[in-house]
C-alpha cells in the first residue's frame, strides 16, 4: 500500500481549495506547523520559508523588509512593499508593519510567490504573504504558552481562550505579553 500526503487547504484565490487545484506558486504553513516548528515571530516565517527574506536593518525606522525571490522594496518608508502582507483581507503597506507578533494565534499563514493582482484589493509585483489568524471555537477551549532565553533575560507569555458567548456567538480572546532586555549591554552606565 502506498503512503498518501494530507491534503493541504488554502485561500490564495479568496476561497477554500486544494493547493494542488491552483495556478499559483504558494508556500502554506499551518497552525500546526508553525507550533510545531516554533516559528515566534515574521523572521522565523522568512527562516522556514524557501523563498521569503526578511533582513533587518536596525538603524532603520522602518527596519523590516520583505522580499520573496530576491524582489523587494527595502526600507524606504516612502515605498509602496513589493510584497504585500494581507493579515485577515487588510493590506498592511509598510515593512514596519512586518515586526507585530504576527505568529501569534494563528490559523494559517501563505506565501503566494511571483505577482499577485488584485484579488487581494492590492497588486504586488513580488508576491504577497496571506495571514489568517484563529477563528472563535463553538467549545471552551484555552491554551498558554511560555518562552525564554535566559541569556538576553528574554520572556514571551501567550495566552488564548475560545468558546461561545451565547447561542449564536463565539469570541476569542489571545494576549501576548513580550520583555528583553537587549542584545547589547550598555558598559558605559
Amino acid at each position: 500500500s502506498w503512503a498518501q500526503l494530507e491534503e493541504v487547504i488554502v485561500t490564495a484565490q479568496m476561497r477554500t481549495e486544494s493547493l494542488q487545484d491552483i495556478p499559483i506558486s504558494i508556500q502554506a504553513f499551518d497552525s500546526g506547523s508553525i507550533e510545531s516548528m516554533r516559528l515566534i515571530d515574521a523572521q522565523d516565517i522568512g527562516m522556514a520559508s524557501s523563498s521569503l527574506q526578511m533582513p533587518s536593518y536596525p538603524l532603520s525606522s522602518n527596519n523590516l523588509a520583505l522580499f520573496i525571490r530576491g524582489i523587494g522594496s527595502g526600507t524606504n518608508a516612502g515605498f509602496e512593499q513589493s510584497v504585500g502582507m494581507f493579515i485577515d483581507g487588510v493590506y498592511s503597506g509598510r515593512g514596519a508593519l512586518a515586526n507585530v507578533p504576527m505568529t501569534m494565534d494563528l490559523q494559517r499563514v501563505e506565501i503566494l510567490k511571483g505577482p499577485q493582482g488584485i484579488l487581494f484589493g492590492k497588486s504586488t509585483i513580488g508576491g504577497a504573504i496571506n495571514i489568517t489568524t484563529a477563528r472563535p471555537s463553538d467549545e471552551f477551549e484555552g491554551s498558554v504558552e511560555a518562552y525564554a532565553a535566559p541569556e538576553d533575560n528574554e520572556q514571551i507569555y501567550t495566552g488564548v481562550v475560545t468558546g461561545p458567548l451565547g447561542e449564536t456567538l463565539s469570541g476569542r480572546l489571545a494576549v501576548r505579553y513580550e520583555s528583553m532586555d537587549g542584545w547589547w549591554e550598555n558598559e558605559t552606565l
